[in-house]
């Protein structure tokens, strides 16, 4: 199956034409009905109604029930899921980035698709040293892929760049923006390119904008959000302001709504 995480501040949703598009692919790829958007927005808007506030709403689905063993019916009947809990205010202070001890497992075929299947995140989840508050993934080359829980970007002088997502992790919502934002470069870098970063943030679509500021204990000075993003603050946290809309108005033009996303743009650019 698959999910999406999404930010809702009371009706206005983030990036919903993003998260749908990265949601219609891993459907696609798993070989899984599509389901229409607006029944989607329908149920978002519920649990987020019961919130009343700032939250953090979940799309799970799955292919439902199966016979015995690996195969799946043939006309899949999907479990959806929706609900919503209100969010925490959100701790951005710098953070003291690592590295994790084991690789990223390498499923090419669906790299960046937000599958259920996250043991890699689960176990990076629990870093071994207190004063590591996120750990970054490396696949089995050495090179950096992802956090546990978010996308991360490093600068090098004047030039952004972010790994490519080509053999495991999430194509995050936020990543794909904030290479549009950037001019990021998709690039792999081995932990030793590090060393250049001078500046660096993770992000994921609950903040898009988690300065570094000690990553692999070397030191960052920079932490304030590139000059070329317009971030809003929401819940202690930054969203880029021009992906929020009501619901009534993606309701009503859902369809028109989701051609422009910057998601399906970045995905076709992948390396």
């Amino acid at each position: 199956g698959l999910f999406e995480t999404i930010l809702v501040d009371n009706q206005t949703i983030y990036a919903w034409p993003e998260h749908y598009a990265r949601l219609s692919a891993g459907l696609n790829r798993l070989g899984l009905p599509e389901v229409a958007p607006k029944d989607l927005l329908a149920r978002l808007n519920a649990a987020a109604r019961c919130t009343g506030g700032v939250s953090v709403a979940k799309i799970l689905i799955t292919a439902g029930c199966g016979p015995r063993g690996y195969v799946r019916s043939e006309n899949p009947a999907l479990t959806i899921r929706v609900w919503a809990n209100l969010l925490p205010k959100l701790n951005s202070a710098p953070l003291s980035v690592g590295i994790a001890a084991h690789p990223i497992s390498a499923m090419p075929y669906l790299a960046g698709l937000k599958t259920l299947n996250r043991l890699d995140q689960v176990l990076a989840a629990n870093p071994v040293r207190q004063d590591i508050d996120e750990q970054l993934l490396t696949d089995h080359q050495n090179r950096v892929v992802c956090a546990t829980n978010s996308n991360f970007f490093w600068r090098e002088g004047e030039q952004w760049f972010t790994p490519p997502i080509t053999e495991g992790g999430i194509e995050g919502t936020r990543r794909a923006l904030w290479i549009c934002r950037l001019g990021a470069r998709q690039q792999h870098a081995a932990l030793g390119r590090l060393a250049l970063a001078e500046q660096a943030f993770l992000c994921n679509a609950v903040n898009v904008y988690r300065p570094i500021a000690h990553l692999q204990g070397r030191a960052l000075t920079e932490a304030s959000p590139p000059q070329s993003a317009a971030l809003v603050a929401v819940n202690g946290g930054y969203q880029f302001h021009e992906t929020a809309a009501s619901f009534d108005c993606l309701h009503a033009d859902a369809d028109n709504h989701l051609k422009q996303n910057c998601w399906s743009k970045i995905r076709g650019m992948n390396p």
